[in-house]
């Protein structure tokens, strides 16, 4: 298990929102793994993801009922 922190956009309906957050993960021998998220204007959010890019990217999508929600990380 890891922490993490960083910064983000979301766009929900045609708005853009900057977002902070914190979290912690865990990745699988294979690759994937999952996270939650505290972001700044939300609760906790879950997530599932995998690693790209030789490491430098991941692909995720969240896993709390009721969301429809995917997007990359980039390790900058």
């Amino acid at each position: 298990m890891g922490g993490l922190s960083g910064h983000g956009t979301a766009v929900s309906n045609g708005v853009s929102s900057s977002f902070s957050f914190t979290g912690t993960y865990t990745v699988n021998p294979d690759c994937t793994g999952a996270a939650v998220l505290a972001i700044t204007t939300a609760a906790k959010l879950n997530f599932n993801f995998v690693i790209t890019a030789s490491g430098r990217q991941a692909n995720l999508i969240q896993t709390d009922t009721g969301y429809t929600v995917n997007g990359t990380a980039t390790h900058m």
